[in-house]
Formats: C-alpha cells, sequence, structure tokens
C-alpha cells in the first residue's frame, strides 16, 4: 500500500473525502417563511436559522482529524 504522503501528492486526482454526522437537534434551529423576501412568484422565500450545538462541533473537529489520518 502507498505512504500517506505519496497519496496526498495525488490528492488532486481524487474526489474531495466527505464525512457525514448528525447534528442534534435544538429549539432554536426553525425553519419559517421571511416576511420580507419574496420568490420569484412573490411568495415569501423560505428562512432557516440553524446553529450547530457543542457536540456537533466536537463530531466534526473528531471526524476531521480521522480524515487526516486515513490520508
Amino acid at each position: 500500500m502507498p505512504s500517506s504522503s505519496c497519496l496526498k501528492s495525488f490528492s488532486f486526482q481524487c474526489p474531495p473525502w466527505l464525512a457525514h454526522t448528525s447534528c442534534l437537534a435544538q429549539e432554536t434551529n426553525t425553519i419559517t417563511l421571511d416576511d420580507r423576501v419574496k420568490d420569484a412568484c412573490g411568495l415569501p422565500a423560505i428562512r432557516v436559522t440553524y446553529q450547530l450545538h457543542d457536540d456537533d462541533v466536537k463530531t466534526l473537529a473528531w471526524m476531521k482529524d480521522r480524515e487526516k489520518e486515513i490520508l
């Protein structure tokens, strides 16, 4: 198996590594209709209010470290 430094030099030829984690539900994360912004048909646009939970941030950092180990 090639070394990780060898793999890193060819990373431009490979699609980016992606990881997926679940995010914790929070009462402050909402989807509402915007009363000021309209879409092309004149209907209220969707407003997404979202903030990561502290645990989500830690999980994403952990995943990033694992991806670096793989490469």
